[in-house]
């Protein structure tokens, strides 16, 4: 009876065993296959700081008023500030100094984003009203490149970059960015704004190397031809 019973039993169990390893399979193939992708993500991140690293001089900012740092985002909630306390002072010092740091003038706010977190994409901007120069690091990328240009809401001294996300950064070195760049709004961002500027124009001309160029009207981005260079004179 015994061994009957055994005979009766057992496929039944070893059939059950067989299903649920079969229905467990693909979860832990997809697990697997998640911790895969972040690991080639963090490698990726890496190699990509370097190679931005040794190549910083040739991408140089001019008129860059942001301290000469990195930054790492990570233990920060709803409107923290992003700068440890001497980086922020030394960037408050940076903007009073500057003649063009006025409220309702357009700055410029570029960097390259590394994001090795996977849950959501992460807001950030300086404090002012709404924000100001907001810009969003997607998740799970590395080298985004991000460049925004908006209106001074803040007088310098008041001036801080923070999070503007409403779930906290909890994961350890979740964001890094580096090559910040803030400047006086550039004539090529003006020129991406006002497309048809001095363009099959009698009277003007763009400036040359308008990404040199500080500016965000047409007399500062442009210049009248002479006489010789008018068509017709």
């Amino acid at each position: 009876m015994k061994a009957i019973w055994l005979a009766l039993c057992l496929p039944s169990v070893f059939v059950k065993s067989a299903k649920l390893s079969r229905s467990a399979s693909p979860r832990l193939q997809h697990d697997s296959s998640q911790a895969t992708a972040f690991a080639r993500l963090s490698s990726k991140n890496a190699v990509a700081q370097k190679l931005r690293k040794s190549h910083k001089d040739a991408n140089a900012c001019p008129d860059n008023q942001f301290p000469p740092v990195n930054v790492t985002v990570q233990g920060v909630g709803y409107l923290d500030d992003i700068l440890s306390g001497d980086i922020l002072g030394q960037l408050q010092t940076n903007l009073a100094g500057h003649p063009d740091w006025e409220i309702g003038k357009p700055w410029t706010l570029s960097m390259v984003a590394d994001s090795v977190e996977r849950e959501m994409d992460r807001k950030f901007g300086f404090a002012g009203g709404e924000g100001f120069n907001v810009f969003m690091v997607k998740k799970a990328r590395v080298g985004q490149k991000i460049r925004v240009t908006d209106k001074v809401k803040t007088l310098a001294i008041s001036t801080r970059l923070e999070y503007r996300g409403q779930d906290p950064i909890t994961l350890e070195g979740a964001i890094h960015l580096t090559d910040i760049c803030l400047r006086p709004m550039t004539c090529d961002a003006f020129f991406q704004q006002h497309k048809k500027e001095c363009l099959d124009d009698d009277l003007w001309k763009r400036k040359l190397n308008p990404e040199q160029v500080t500016g965000h009207t047409r007399s500062m981005c442009c210049e009248q031809m002479k006489c010789a260079e008018e068509a017709p004179c």
